[in-house]
């Protein structure tokens, strides 16, 4: 299957949309055959690299790439906002990342190597 790609959630504890990230990168992993295992970081922890406090809760980043990026750009907003993600499949915007966009960010980075 080759290497996976490293997957972080990067969240703030009193956003309400943090299960629901969970959940899709829980389906993601299970969706591409891998583990359910993937690094948290909680942007007030102190053990939290400062670049990963700029990104708004919930971010998912596979390989350090937001997945609701394009090509080699990386969204950042302000740390204090809430994240919404496009739902590639319809179009509505959700509180989280899709599953399916989770996936898709899963097989660019394994298609780039």
């Amino acid at each position: 299957m080759g290497r996976l790609p490293t997957v972080e959630l990067i969240y703030d504890r009193r956003c309400p949309n943090v299960d629901r990230a969970r959940a899709m990168i829980r389906n993601a992993l299970h969706a591409v055959g891998a583990d359910a295992i993937w690094r948290e970081w909680d942007r007030e922890s102190a053990e939290t690299p400062d670049a990963l406090r700029h990104f708004g809760s919930p971010t998912v980043l596979v390989n350090g790439r937001d997945v609701d990026s394009v090509e080699h750009e990386t969204a950042q907003a302000d740390a204090n906002a809430c994240r919404v993600y496009a739902d590639p499949a319809d179009g509505c915007l959700r509180r989280a990342p899709s599953s399916d966009l989770i996936v898709g960010a899963i097989q660019r980075s394994r298609d780039s190597r």
